[in-house]
C-alpha cells in the first residue's frame, strides 16, 4: 500500500508518468508501481499543490 505517487510531465506536454513504492504488509515484497496518463487526469495539480494555489 502507498499513499504518495510522484508524477512528472513528459516531454510534449500532454502526458505524465508517475511512480510509487508500496508494501501491503511487512511479510510481502515491496512493489514499484508506475503509471502514465493524460495531464488532465491530475486535476490541475502542479508541484504537489493544486493549480489554484491552495
Amino acid at each position: 500500500m502507498t499513499t504518495v505517487v510522484y508524477a512528472w510531465p513528459l516531454p510534449g506536454g500532454d502526458r505524465w508518468v508517475g511512480l510509487a513504492l508500496g508494501e501491503a504488509d511487512k511479510e510481502f515484497r515491496m512493489e514499484l508501481l508506475a503509471a502514465v496518463g493524460p495531464l488532465a487526469a491530475l486535476g490541475g495539480v502542479r508541484d504537489g499543490k493544486p493549480a489554484d494555489g491552495t
